[in-house]
């Protein structure tokens, strides 16, 4: 029989001979801890860095994430519908208060305005509802030349458009109210509608001395009328001294209009058919007898004004009536007797 050769291991710390399948010596607790111990750094090792690449992860997502939501905050969700169209059809003009209107005028517009205070305010904001379209109106004063008592008519138009507003005055106000010039503007608030009050060009009447002197007006009709304003029908003002400048004008015509028929009693028709000479560009001179004070006037029924040139002198009577309206209803010869009034009877 061949001998066989036996490697055998040796202890290197206590030198006892290990069996062949031993790795470690059973004698020696050292050796055993020290190999446990190996186990336990590198598991630990390998936690840690595990621990670490886990924590480079959620810190690239975090960065990531954060850099997507600033540069696109919608991607985390789908609008239903678009946004434009959701603040068009949500906002409604006729809820919000003025202030709220004011507040999406651009201020360059406002700043136009004048109110009699001399606040950048227009006197009256109205909100017209056409169809699906919202409309804000503004009325108002401007100063001209940076006078406070020197203005003129103005008016603004917005256009509700993707939940702004955008002026439309151009498109939607007639070129007729540039032409107005200085005007007195009066304000009746029946809906988008609106009234100017335009002084007549008084060819009869002598200009007054005075500073503050009576004057006929016109008021002109501006109506909405589908998708803007169109100018509308012209009336007299109805106030005693337009009253007494119609009658005046239909004497010096012998005629009177149907149109104003209401501001004259029917038994004055005879003296208008006779009418009242006067000479070559001759004007009446028209004084007030009742009062010198405008705004007494507005609270009166009655007042008495009279006419005179160099041929005739008359005193005009006018009453309101239950109507509301001005008429003239007598007249008096002063010439003949202050008292004396002129009556005529009445047309068949």
């Amino acid at each position: 029989m061949r001998n066989q050769e036996i490697s055998q291991k040796i202890c290197p710390q206590c030198g006892s001979v290990l069996a062949p399948n031993e790795a470690n010596c059973d004698k020696c607790p050292n050796q055993t801890l020290s190999s446990l111990s190996s186990r336990i750094w590198l598991a630990f090792g390998l936690f840690f860095f595990l621990l670490s690449i886990a924590i480079l992860a959620a810190t690239f997502w975090y960065v990531e994430n954060r850099r997507l939501t600033k540069t696109n905050p919608t991607t985390n969700f789908t609008p239903l519908i678009n946004t434009t169209d959701l603040s068009s059809n949500l906002l409604d003009l006729s809820k919000l208060s003025s202030q709220d209107l004011l507040n999406m005028v651009p201020v360059k517009v406002l700043s136009r305005y004048r109110t009699s205070l001399g606040d950048n305010l227009p006197n009256q904001i109205s909100v017209v509802n056409q169809n699906e379209d919202q409309y804000l109106v503004l009325l108002g004063l401007e100063r001209i030349d940076g006078d406070d008592s020197n203005k003129k008519f103005l008016a603004s138009v917005f256009k509700l458009e993707g939940g702004t507003l955008s002026d439309v005055s151009k498109e939607t106000l007639p070129d007729e109210l540039d032409n107005f010039g200085n005007v007195t503007a009066e304000f009746i608030r029946k809906g988008p509608d609106f009234d100017i009050k335009l002084p007549v060009k008084m060819e009869l009447f002598e200009n007054c001395a005075n500073v503050e002197c009576e004057q006929a007006y016109y008021i002109q009709e501006v109506a909405w009328c589908g998708a803007d304003y169109q100018i509308g029908i012209k009336n007299w003002s109805n106030d005693p001294f337009t009253v007494l400048y119609i009658f005046a004008q239909a004497l010096d015509q012998r005629t009177l209009p149907l149109r104003e028929r209401d501001f004259v009693a029917n038994t004055l028709d005879p003296l208008i058919s006779q009418g009242f000479d006067r000479g070559t560009n001759q004007k009446w001179k028209a004084t007030n007898l009742t009062t010198d004070n405008l705004f007494q006037v507005k609270t009166l029924d009655k007042v008495s004004y009279s006419l005179s040139n160099e041929i005739t002198s008359i005193t005009v009577n006018l009453e309101k009536q239950a109507n509301g309206l001005w008429q003239v209803t007598s007249l008096e010869n002063s010439e003949l007797a202050p008292t004396t009034t002129i009556e005529s009877a009445p047309n068949n």
